[in-house]
């Protein structure tokens, strides 16, 4: 199997907040995979699907590595992250 997406010590948080919301996540999706993230509700899975997807809001601020098919998208730009997106990253929030 081919690794699609892996997180490496992923860490958000926000200027507004003491602290991180996400501490040292660590995640590999390999192709064929299903990975379920579960947790008490406000426990920040969403803002991890959304921290590795590139999609947080502008007040966050992410550290650590999101690679993509081999790909580092940890400094990429908005352009870079929007074709990846375009490609096979997706994200269904809980309550579209």
């Amino acid at each position: 199997m081919a690794e699609l997406l892996r997180a490496v010590d992923l860490h958000v948080g926000f200027s507004a907040s003491a602290g991180e919301v996400l501490r040292g996540v660590d995640l590999v999706l390999e192709e064929g995979e299903t990975v379920a993230l579960t947790g008490a509700s406000g426990g920040g899975k969403s803002l991890c699907a959304r921290a590795l997807l590139g999609l947080l809001p502008p007040d966050a601020h992410r550290s650590g590595r999101v690679v993509w098919r081999g790909e580092d998208l940890t400094a990429a730009g908005p352009e870079r992250w929007r074709r990846a997106r375009g490609r096979g990253m997706v994200f269904i929030p809980q309550e579209p």
